[in-house]
């Protein structure tokens, strides 16, 4: 064969190549178009089912918000008497017949809660006693003191099976009203 006739033949092959995978490529996106317009309209058709929101939302949500500030105002004191809290905290504590060995607090610091600032104030009492006593003091704390939290508890049972004693750490925080910016 003549060296022009290998070429033409040559280069008739590489187009058939080229066409051939620009054909492949071709078929490939058109499916990856459907898989993708079938998905849309299915998250349209879902999206149609989801009833609009009420044309008042924004007012309710101010309201809300307000209830939530005076809701808050009622659990969260604007400032408190320290000594007052713990007196009350010990008091519980000797009613529930938790033996209270050490009793530490940290200055006042402000922490951070989703986008409002809180005053807090941590305790942390060294106890003693029954798991029933615990639990007790606990929850008359928490009851009687809406802005006290039960930060932490760390506590081990006796060795002595007879004598089912606790004794550890409770940490309790104490949040007052937010930190308002001005």
């Amino acid at each position: 064969m003549s060296r022009t006739r290998v070429l033409t033949l040559l280069l008739a092959v590489c187009l058939i190549i080229a066409y051939a995978y620009t054909g492949y490529t071709y078929s490939q996106e058109r499916q990856k178009q459907r898989t993708i317009s079938e998905q849309i309209n299915n998250v349209s058709g879902a999206l149609a089912l989801v009833p609009r929101p009420a044309p008042d939302l924004q007012q309710r949500l101010a309201e809300a918000r307000k209830l939530s500030t005076s809701t808050g105002e009622a659990v969260f004191p604007g400032s408190i008497n320290t000594t007052t809290y713990i007196n009350h905290i010990l008091s519980l504590a000797d009613e529930s017949q938790m033996k209270v060995t050490l009793l530490t607090t940290d200055p006042w610091e402000e922490r951070k809660v989703d986008e409002r600032t809180f005053r807090i104030f941590r305790i942390s009492l060294q106890i003693e006693g029954a798991p029933e006593s615990l639990t007790d003091f606990i929850r008359q704390a928490e009851e009687e003191m809406p802005s006290l939290v039960v930060d932490s508890l760390n506590v081990e049972r006796s060795h002595d099976p007879a004598n089912s004693v606790l004794a550890g750490t409770l940490e309790l925080v104490i949040y007052t009203l937010p930190v308002e910016k001005k």
